[in-house]
């Protein structure tokens, strides 16, 4: 997955070559679904290689993998 940081109140200073500030590792398959915490410090992401992973966005580092979700 990459994550960017973009101001959307300000999509006229987007540049074409923007790049991600960062890209998290880590699932075998395809990611169906990507969610934040309220407060921002989390970040959930389900694939299809049937696990749930939890991510910190500021370092990039998986903290806990979930196994054997259907769907």
């Amino acid at each position: 997955m990459k994550l960017w940081d973009v101001n959307l109140n300000a999509p006229q200073r987007l540049k074409v070559d923007l790049q991600p500030f960062r890209v998290l590792h880590g699932h075998s398959n395809r990611v169906f679904s990507v969610a934040f915490s309220p407060d921002r410090q989390f970040l959930a992401s389900a694939s299809a290689d049937r696990t749930i992973k939890l991510w910190s966005p500021h370092t990039g580092q998986c903290l806990k993998t979930l196994y054997g979700h259907g769907s």
